[in-house]
């Protein structure tokens, strides 16, 4: 197939005008002026249209996109744990699996092509694996008390064999059981998931009661977790400093929000590889401080966008999450905003010879919006629109004109 449009920004270079991109089974295979398009392939024309590389949510909650509205925040994290796990005991498997296929058409509305969805381990994997995204399954382990922690964690491991006899979906989504976060699971269970391939994705330095717990073993964090269970063993440091001094800290993870870092926590990050996924929308609901979009523009961390969950989003649109990071960082230009979604994701997930810029040989996942605006530059143009309107995921066109 060929795909013809007057603009087509590949990330890999300045836009192209009046290109074609030669698709044939899931890959690029060329892209070429329209001069030298092969006359004998089935051509789509895309007229007004600004084709570039699929957006990469790089972390999602799926199964919380049942909710109409983000929760009413209750002005601590806390709290927020509290109220959502009420709600998450509320629904039955018929209601979760409603809520991701809701989410899922959310993703693709916004331009994801590729999602770092991440679900409770006895969640079923069907709506997602069924539907026309690719990306990483993560199948979340927690638990602060020992036999819940190893029954998470044997759930996780026992889905993850079970998907890899079914070769029908191997290809498409990869399956991961990985830590929720730094404080939520025990040590010992920890050490068992950071031994998986890359890349893991763990909550870590996520709120400001989280920062308080592991530096001074207090606040309302460290009394909901004591109901619970047991405490970190925590020694005055942080987040990251503890993973590191208990060698749970995983090479080449992602390091999810990361919105509570002292110096020392960068140069873990980087002696570690790790890339930091920021969510705009969701760290607007929670209040939290400024989130240091300075380590992205001064080339010390790879920083990828990703929406969180409709319990603390008011959107799944990975557009509206670029024009958020946009509005709040005036350091970010509308370039730099779209690498984050696309290269940005893409090596997160350590994925970037596969996806993330439109080049031969790499996955034909590229999305389409129209050029509306001659007056602005292209960039601003793409991040002007809410929906996309032409999608195709693998080879596959999931949305046409």
């Amino acid at each position: 197939m060929l795909l013809k449009a007057p603009i087509i920004v590949t990330m890999e270079g300045p836009p192209l005008k009046d290109h074609a991109i030669l698709v044939e089974g899931e890959k690029i295979t060329a892209i070429l002026p329209y001069a030298q398009a092969p006359s004998n392939r089935e051509c789509l024309e895309l007229p007004h249209m600004v084709l570039l590389p699929g957006l990469v949510n790089a972390h999602c909650h799926l199964e919380l996109s049942q909710l109409p509205e983000p929760l009413p925040y209750p002005g601590s994290f806390v709290l927020w744990i509290d109220q959502l796990t009420r709600l998450k005991l509320q629904q039955t498997p018929e209601q979760v699996e409603a809520a991701i296929k809701s989410g899922i058409q959310q993703l693709l509305d916004g331009g994801t092509t590729t999602v770092a969805d991440h679900l409770s381990p006895g969640t079923s994997l069907q709506p997602l694996l069924e539907s026309p995204l690719e990306g990483t399954c993560y199948l979340e382990v927690l638990g602060v008390e020992e036999q819940r922690a190893l029954h998470f964690y044997q759930q996780a491991m026992e889905k993850q064999k079970a998907k890899s006899k079914k070769q029908k979906y191997k290809p498409k989504f990869k399956i991961t059981p990985t830590p929720h976060a730094t404080y939520s699971l025990l040590p010992e269970v920890f050490a068992k998931l950071v031994s998986q391939p890359p890349p893991l994705s763990i909550h870590i330095a996520e709120s400001a009661e989280e920062f308080l717990l592991f530096k001074e073993a207090s606040g309302p964090l460290a009394e909901f977790l004591e109901l619970k269970g047991k405490l970190p063993a925590t020694i005055c440091e942080t987040p990251l400093q503890y993973l590191k001094r208990l060698s749970l800290l995983p090479r080449k993870g992602m390091a999810i929000h990361a919105n509570y870092l002292e110096d020392e926590d960068v140069a873990l990050l980087q002696n570690a590889e790790m890339c930091v996924v920021h969510c705009p929308g969701s760290h607007d609901y929670f209040e939290h401080g400024r989130f240091p979009m300075g380590l992205s523009e001064d080339g010390k961390m790879n920083i990828a966008l990703g929406t969180d969950s409709l319990a603390s989003n008011e959107s799944l649109s990975m557009l509206r999450q670029m024009q958020l990071a946009l509005d709040h960082y005036a350091e970010l230009t509308p370039d730099l905003a779209i690498k984050m979604a696309t290269r940005n994701g893409a090596k997160a997930l350590l994925r970037e010879n596969e996806i993330g810029t439109l080049k031969e040989g790499k996955l034909a996942n590229i999305i389409g919006v129209p050029f509306r605006f001659p007056k602005r530059n292209i960039y601003e143009n793409i991040l002007l629109n809410d929906k996309v309107q032409f999608s195709m995921i693998r080879g596959q066109v999931i949305r046409g004109l």
